[in-house]
């Protein structure tokens, strides 16, 4: 957990520790699953983990793998609203007037709490997909291709006691 949030804060990968091997089918792997998702591993990060025994480079890339998930947002569910995003993104009035006006035109009385207390989150037209799947993967191409130019490189840091060290000592310092 503490070497994933280093990462994240320093795209920096605390220098992972083993018995020396032959890691490189599993640093070819992650380099492959990180260029897919906009980040490349620094050569010296690849080298490191090459010369660790499988196991010991599996364990760092599982690691490393998990924490760029959260950087890129994919541990959470999203759901794409706006096709043209962030074009054509509607004032945030109108978004709830139209969503308030939908559900009564439909009969939906249901996010109308007692009291006529509006509950804007049980409104039908809320959380739900305005687009459908055709039309979000229409311009699915031009985000692919304007995307492409875009990578964040992992660099190898020190060991992750090393950095410890070095903190704990600022730590006392500041």
């Amino acid at each position: 957990m503490l070497d994933a949030q280093i990462i994240q804060r320093t795209l920096r990968v605390p220098a992972p520790t083993g018995a020396p091997g032959d890691g490189a089918p599993v640093a070819r792997q992650l380099d492959a699953v990180l260029l897919g998702v906009g980040f490349a591993a620094t050569r010296e990060l690849l080298d490191h983990l090459s010369e660790l025994r499988p196991h010991a480079a599996m364990d760092a890339a599982v690691t490393i793998i998990a924490a760029v998930r959260e950087l890129v947002g994919d541990h959470v569910e999203h759901n794409a609203y706006f096709r043209d995003f962030p074009k054509g993104v509607p004032d945030t009035m109108a978004f709830w007037v139209d969503c308030v006006v939908d559900a009564l035109a439909a009969g939906d009385r249901s996010a109308f709490g007692q009291g006529g207390v509006l509950n804007l989150l049980g409104l039908r037209r809320y959380g739900r997909y305005q687009h459908s799947y055709q039309e979000m993967t229409a311009g699915r191409d031009a985000f692919v291709a304007s995307a492409k130019d875009r990578m964040t490189a992992l660099h190898l840091g020190r060991p992750l006691e090393v950095f410890l060290k070095i903190n704990s000592g600022m730590n006392r310092l500041g």
